[in-house]
């Protein structure tokens, strides 16, 4: 766990009780446990969406199975050119 022994720990624990009141420490060392309830639930959320992801890019790989794909709207659609005959020459 990062090199840091018990040594370093009673150290630590004591410099944070000379800069912070007990009391202060015990809302210190709640908002921290909140924030590291908060990160874990967004890795879960990244990790299920990411496998979720994995998945549809397996079932696109899969031949056959690709889903057709989608028409453009007809205000995007290029215009419809009328067939040769009806064309009016200028000659």
């Amino acid at each position: 766990m990062l090199g840091i022994g018990f040594p370093e720990l009673v150290v630590i624990l004591i410099l944070l009780l000379i800069v912070f009141r007990p009391e202060q420490l015990v809302e210190l060392v709640r908002v921290a446990g909140g924030l590291a309830g908060r990160f874990w639930r967004a890795g879960q959320e990244i990790r299920e969406q990411m496998e979720e992801e994995l998945k549809r890019a397996a079932e696109w790989d899969r031949p056959g199975t690709r889903p057709a794909a989608p028409q453009p709207p007809l205000a995007l659609a290029p215009p419809e050119e009328p067939p040769v005959e009806s064309r009016k020459s200028d000659g």
